[in-house]
Parts: structure tokens; sequence; C-alpha cells
């Protein structure tokens, strides 16, 4: 069973030591270090799904896999809409 609020639970510590370990070794979290549950929703111009990490221990998911919710994003239609946040840059005016 998955805690409500899985960013609450007590077990959350397990879950940032598999990224933290994954990162360490492979330099980078990809798509290719998880695997989809289902989908949780869907939006406009992206998807948020439940994904175990592959290779964990000790989590809340199928045999013990840590779980994550991954929200994918269309960027093509977050560009055609003007959804993307435009950057500006940073000026200091310094005396």
């Amino acid at each position: 069973m998955l805690c409500p609020k899985p960013h609450m639970s007590t077990d959350r510590a397990v879950a940032w030591e598999a990224l933290r370990k994954v990162f360490e070794r492979d330099g980078k979290i990809s798509a290719n270090n998880f695997s989809a549950v289902k989908n949780l929703g869907q939006g406009d111009v992206g998807t948020v799904r439940l994904v175990e990490m592959k290779g964990t221990t000790g989590g809340k998911g199928k045999n013990g896999r840590c779980v994550f919710a991954v929200k994918t994003l269309n960027k093509i239609e977050m560009i055609e809409r003007n959804k993307v946040r435009r950057q500006h840059p940073v000026t200091s005016a310094s005396k």
C-alpha cells in the first residue's frame, strides 16, 4: 500500500538514498532507471506516472522497489501554447 503523501512518509530516506546511489554510479538519473507502474494523471501538456526504480530495495513498490511519481512534459506543446517561462537576464545594480 502506498502512503497518501509519499514525500511525507517515514521511509523517504530509502528513496533518496536510492537516487543518490544511482547518481553516484552513473553520474545522472534517466528514464532508463525506472519502470512504469501506472498513469496517475494527465493534463494538457504532460502526464504523471507512478514508477519504480529498478534495482532498489526497501521501498513500497512491487518486490520492495522504491516508487516515485514522475511528471513528463511535451516540450513542443508547451512552446506552442506559450507555457514555457522565458528566462530574463539577471542584472545587478552594484554601487
